[in-house]
This record gives structure tokens, sequence and C-alpha cells, in this order.
């Protein structure tokens, strides 16, 4: 908690950017971070911080266990992404090449984020 502004209400801080935030709110006005456990209880929401964890994964270096769950979200998309390219069938042919596509994206930008993060703190 930081210093109390002027209505007497304390402000949240924001777990990664420290940005002050008005009590309630689910996600840092700074940064988009969830802030609290009932940002991912609403199925929009949840999407919006799965979304969060996306986008700094892909972005910047992330951690062991964000990579481990980017994975965990985006094997499924990669495996049936093919199965649907194999069964042939017109439609599940155009909805594979996206699927697939976005799933290789992020993917491989995670992993060779971390890859990197790794090198550099190694050497």
């Amino acid at each position: 908690m930081s210093e109390t502004p002027e209505n007497g209400v304390p402000d949240e801080l924001c777990v990664k950017c420290l940005a002050p935030n008005m009590p309630g709110v689910l996600f840092c006005v700074d940064c988009g971070a969830p802030l609290g456990m009932m940002s991912t209880i609403d199925p929009i929401h949840r999407t919006l911080a799965e979304g969060f964890a996306i986008r700094n994964a892909v972005e910047g270096p992330p951690k062991l266990i964000i990579l481990v769950g980017i994975w965990l979200i985006m094997a499924p998309l990669l495996v049936s992404g093919l199965g649907m390219f194999v069964i042939g069938n017109p439609w599940s042919t155009v909805l594979a090449v996206p699927v697939s596509a976005v799933a290789v994206v992020i993917l491989f930008r995670a992993t060779k984020n971390y890859w990197v993060k790794r090198r550099a703190a190694v050497g």
C-alpha cells in the first residue's frame, strides 16, 4: 500500500510496475497487469490476464514458469491446428493454417526470448 491520498482511500500498487491504482481496479492502469485473483474469475478478464502473460513472454525475456505456461497453452493449439490440416476437410484446412501459424510464432518468440535472456545472464 502506498501513502493515503487526499480522499482518504489508499492506492493499490501494481506488482509489476509499482504504479498506484484505485482500490477495486482489476488491471493496472499503467501496464495492464492483472491485480489480484478477481481479475481471473470472469472469462473475459481471464482472457485479458492470459493475453498479458503471452504479450510479456513474446515481447521480453520471460521467466521459466511463464515459458512453461505458454507451452501448456499454445502446444495443444498447434497440435489441434495440425490435426485439422491432416483431416483434409476444406474448412478445417482454412482454420488450421492461422491457428498453427499463431501457435508457432508465439512458441518460437517466447522460447527464443527465454534462451537469449539465459545466455545473457550466464555470459
